[in-house]
């Protein structure tokens, strides 16, 4: 129950995140934020990966 109710508390904070870049900027901008999201999640998994931990830690 409480990871349904995270999840859902995550999808609703990025599209209440993502419906006020697209109402202060545009639906460009949007896919900026989304790419650079993404891109920093990749460098993060990576350099975790590089130092060779077990996911998650404990």
């Amino acid at each position: 129950m409480l990871f349904t109710a995270s999840f859902q508390a995550t999808f609703s904070l990025g599209a209440l995140a993502g419906g006020l870049v697209v109402d202060r900027g545009s639906p460009a901008t949007v896919m900026l934020l989304g790419g650079l999201t993404a891109a920093l999640v990749i460098v993060a998994v990576t350099t975790h990966a590089a130092q060779r931990r077990t996911w998650p830690d404990r």
